[in-house]
């Protein structure tokens, strides 16, 4: 009898052990089938994820490359390159001053751009420089003795065509002696001609903090450049005075908005990149 218990006790201790297995067995099932199920939403969220980072990434290129071709487009409209036309800038290391630094100024402020040398002492000029905005720079004594209307003419004839242009000044001669070529040229292009011979007799050295010695005040006093801002011939511009020609000539070119169409269009792209937090 006591042999009997035993052995429905041990039965039944089986059954409530295969029963309880089998409790397991369906709940890890069921567990696993649910793990399965999120780990296919994880997955079906990640590829969507990654759907919508491909598509973002597809429509921002998109927008870049039209943005890039809206700005080369409008650069190569309005801005397509600067020309210097001049026979001393490119005669001495000092002259290369002009356009570089004016080159620098565009890089720094605007937008990558040409700018090229057309040395009128031996000119070969491209079809492409004359779509260039041009600078007309004649230096040395031109305008001092000679033909003020022929003096205008050969500057004319450079940039004819042309709305876009700087006129420079020749930073040579006394007030007095410059007065008729420089009211002539004042006169022929308005606030496209830049002054330099006063600018650099006047206000040149004091913009840079340069000490000004008892014979540069003499050739002030005159409306000459004084001797700080010349070579040792005492008619080409040294570096410095190349550098404050660059600087008056970048700015003059600001002041008439040769550069607006480029910037505006440069700012709206750099708007809809911060707008889009890509920037």
């Amino acid at each position: 009898m006591f042999r009997e218990k035993k052995q429905l006790i041990a039965l039944a201790m089986i059954i409530v052990l295969a029963a309880a297995m089998a409790a397991i067995f369906f709940v890890n099932r069921d567990r696993a089938e649910e793990k399965a199920g999120e780990y296919e939403a994880a997955s079906q969220r990640l590829k969507e994820q990654q759907k919508a980072r491909d598509e973002a990434y597809i429509e921002q290129a998109a927008k870049e490359k039209a943005a890039a071709e809206d700005i080369n487009l409008t650069a190569m409209v309005n801005l397509p390159g600067v020309v210097f036309y001049g026979r001393k800038i490119n005669e001495t290391d000092m002259g290369g001053y002009l356009p570089l630094i004016v080159e620098t100024l565009i890089d720094q402020n605007v937008l990558d751009t040409v700018v090229n040398v057309v040395d009128l002492n031996d000119p070969h000029e491209t079809v492409l420089q004359k779509t260039y905005l041009p600078v007309v720079f004649f230096e040395s004594d031109c305008g001092l003795t000679g033909d003020v209307e022929a003096f205008l003419a050969s500057q004319k004839e450079l940039i004819a065509g042309r709305d876009r242009y700087i006129v420079l000044g020749v930073p040579n001669g006394t007030r007095e002696e410059m007065q008729a070529l420089e009211a002539a040229m004042a006169a022929e292009y308005g606030d496209k001609y830049i002054n330099l011979r006063e600018y650099l007799s006047t206000d040149g050295m004091a913009s840079l903090g340069l000490t000004v010695y008892p014979e540069d005040e003499a050739a002030m006093a005159e409306g000459r450049v004084p001797p700080g801002l010349l070579m040792e011939d005492g008619v080409t511009l040294n570096a410095t005075g190349y550098k404050l020609a660059a600087f008056l000539t970048y700015d003059r070119m600001t002041e008439l908005g040769y550069f607006d169409e480029v910037v505006k269009t440069v700012q709206k792209y750099d708007k809809e990149t911060e707008d889009a937090g890509l920037d």
